[in-house]
């Protein structure tokens, strides 16, 4: 088994919906004579569907968490691809046009091309770090007052 894709949420989730689907055929499918049958098997259903939802939610959040790590990496990616390209295409037109060290410095400062990587770079990690944070907030536990 391959253990890069083996994920543990989703087979709790699994079992989880597995319990639950079974409680609630068992029980109708018995003779309910009592009101404490009745009683047990409402708590039954309740836990057992507790246990179902939490499980869910568990497991969208790992999904969630995964697929914004991901996001950060394709990034990061994309960033460094298109500042290789930059650094590639300046190197071709020095060597093209002969410019000194220092006709190339005066050219990058002029160019916004830094302060546009710096703004995008903040502003994607400012929002993935956003998705993080929800991505990994706990569960909160609601109850009913």
């Amino acid at each position: 088994m391959n253990n890069k894709n083996f994920q543990y949420s989703k087979i709790i989730t699994l079992i989880s919906i597995i319990i639950f689907c079974g409680c609630i055929v068992r029980c109708f499918c018995m003779d309910i004579s009592t009101v404490y049958d009745l009683s047990v098997y409402g708590i039954i259903i309740t836990s057992s569907g507790a246990l179902c939802a939490t499980a869910v939610v568990w497991y969208l959040k790992n999904s969630q968490a995964e697929k914004v790590a991901k996001i950060r990496a394709d990034i990061y990616r994309i960033i460094s691809e298109e500042k290789y390209k930059y650094n590639e295409k300046m190197f071709e037109l020095k060597a093209r046009y002969e410019y000194t060290e220092e006709d190339i410095s005066d050219i990058e400062e002029d160019s916004p091309f830094e302060e546009l990587e710096q703004e995008a770079m903040d502003s994607l990690n400012s929002s993935v770090d956003d998705a993080m944070d929800e991505a990994t907030s706990s569960i909160e536990i609601q109850t009913v007052d």
